[in-house]
């Protein structure tokens, strides 16, 4: 019975430790373009199961977005996946190409690009480094699509 009590020591300190080394719960707030604050609590360390809130701008070129949209999606989502849901739940059109660069888009609601102006993918504001279907979203991105020249950023 008393090598019992012996075990019972290190037993406890190992579940002390394991509960101090649980993962925390972050709260992140990002204020949007249109001034609209989400905000969202996201384990440290989130897995696959975790859920991101994204904002998607649409932008026709003007300066300010046509639209815009708070939304969640799944850990793991592409910037493409988002447009995808986005123009899918709002029933609007959307035209993808798909060359040896990857996958871009070509157009959406009716709005097509052509020789001189054409969709431009940006990540809070600034122009992507990949492609719309490369990008994985991180909790609070804002993605913004703009139609345009590509002179001005």
């Amino acid at each position: 019975m008393k090598k019992l009590g012996f075990l019972s020591l290190p037993i406890a300190t190992i579940l002390l430790i394991g509960a101090a080394c649980s993962p925390a719960t972050t709260t992140k707030t990002n204020i949007a373009a249109t001034n609209t604050a989400v905000t969202t609590n996201v384990p440290s360390g989130a897995n696959e199961a975790a859920t991101l809130s994204v904002i998607m701008l649409l932008n026709n070129g003007n300066g300010s977005p046509i639209r815009t949209f708070n939304t969640t999606v799944p850990a793991d989502t592409t910037a493409l996946g988002l447009l995808q849901k986005v123009t899918t739940e709002n029933t609007m059109t959307l035209d993808t190409k798909t060359s040896s660069y990857g996958t871009y888009v070509n157009g959406i609601g009716g709005l097509t690009g052509n020789d001189k102006q054409y969709w431009l993918f940006y990540v809070n504001n600034k122009a992507a480094s990949v492609g719309v279907d490369s990008y994985v979203l991180q909790n609070n991105d804002i993605v913004e699509l703009r139609y345009g020249s590509g002179s001005s950023s």
